[in-house]
């Protein structure tokens, strides 16, 4: 990790880390898991075998490959920024039984501007979509902004979550957003696509390889804001009942399958707009709605992970009970934490410093019982 960690990857990635860890140990495994040096005070909060490891010496791929020879199966939690989470599940592919999608495929479907070529072609909705290599200039990239009759989406061709993803509502602003996406490297491509109003939600899925399963339909909580703020994901809720629900599910499973390698639990990003479900987006690792998913299943999620990932079944059903939401909130936003309310990322200080940012889950019988506590808890989120 670098010595600037990323404060809102770090806390959705340890509240995933935390759930996928008590679910594999309710399945009866002993969890061994690698902990960076400067989060030591998460030891007694993630109960597993932790590891730590010092990121200041660049050896987590040595240090990752020792350990994988000594187990029997492998979970990357990771993003696919840099090649991150393909390079480290290569690693563990050579090691050990791995959980996670095969490194081609994450590959694949990280690249947006792939994935949109390949949805496209098998007629599959996304929105109007442009993308854009280092080399074209800034006037042919605004030239595109007359050919929209509404809004701008500008991101990353290769991005995690919305780091760096922007709205752009007018042409003056189109330049800012592809600067700070280009800051750290001008030869970034970037993806430009028509913004799409409706809901944005996420399916979670249980895949083979081969096959998929969607197991639920979840509410995203999103703010798309306008350079120089980034877009902000802060969670959701979970199940998210809706009219075009089976659409969306089915929708999801099409185009998870049309990628062959795609292997233990994704997640799909889409819009459902007034017409039906739209596709954004596919990430090829577990996404954060696990960690709502948990406090409500039936099943053990991460024993239906393992059944699909080493080929001896897939779900047939998946069975919830209740609402849950998960957020992710800023300490000033915080009134109070009730007893129904588990903070799955606590508050974490590195290198002398409160980060800015818990992560928080709960459960209610129907969605208007899970919103009433919200209110207690928190401020309002703000959301546009």
């Amino acid at each position: 990790m670098k010595d600037d960690i990323d404060q809102n990857i770090l806390c959705e990635g340890y509240s995933i880390l935390k759930s996928v860890t008590e679910d594999f140990q309710k399945a009866g495994h002993e969890v061994t898991t690698l902990l960076d040096s400067r989060l030591t005070k998460l030891k007694d909060d993630l109960k597993a075998n932790n590891l730590e490891i010092n990121s200041k010496q660049n050896n987590t791929p040595d240090i990752l490959n020792n350990i994988l020879k000594t187990v029997d199966l492998s979970l990357i939690i990771a993003p696919e920024t840099r090649e991150i989470l393909s390079s480290f599940v290569q690693i563990a592919r050579s090691n050990t039984i791995s959980l996670n999608s095969t490194p081609e495929s994450i590959d694949l479907v990280s690249d947006k501007a792939k994935l949109a070529e390949t949805l496209d072609k098998k007629g599959l909705p996304i929105p109007k979509t442009y993308f854009f290599t280092g080399e074209d200039e800034i006037e042919d990239i605004e030239k595109l902004f007359k050919t929209f009759s509404s809004s701008l989406v500008v991101k990353p061709v290769k991005g995690a979550g919305c780091e760096k993803v922007f709205r752009v509502k007018e042409k003056s602003k189109l330049k800012q957003a592809l600067e700070l996406i280009r800051r750290d490297n001008p030869k970034e491509r970037v993806i430009i696509q028509e913004f799409v109003e409706g809901i944005p939600v996420s399916a979670s899925l249980i895949l083979n390889g081969v096959d998929a399963f969607p197991i639920s339909l979840n509410l995203q909580h999103v703010s798309l804001d306008s350079p120089p703020e980034s877009s902000q994901y802060y969670g959701g809720v979970t199940p998210f009942p809706h009219p075009y629900e089976f659409e969306a599910m089915n929708l999801s499973k099409k185009a998870a399958e049309l990628f062959h390698g795609l292997t233990g639990y994704i997640g799909v990003d889409m819009m459902i707009t007034p017409t039906g479900p739209i596709l954004l987006e596919i990430n090829p690792r577990i996404t954060v709605p696990y960690v709502g998913l948990k406090r409500i299943s039936k099943m053990n999620i991460a024993e239906l992970i393992v059944k699909a990932a080493t080929g001896e079944s897939l779900p047939t059903s998946f069975e919830t009970q209740g609402v849950s939401s998960f957020l992710k909130i800023q300490l000033n936003a915080l009134k109070t934490i009730r007893r129904d309310v588990e903070v799955v990322c606590p508050k974490i200080q590195i290198n002398g410093s409160d980060m800015n940012n818990i992560f928080i889950s709960l459960k209610g019988n129907e969605e208007s019982e899970v919103q009433k506590i919200l209110a207690e808890t928190m401020l309002p989120l703000n959301i546009t």
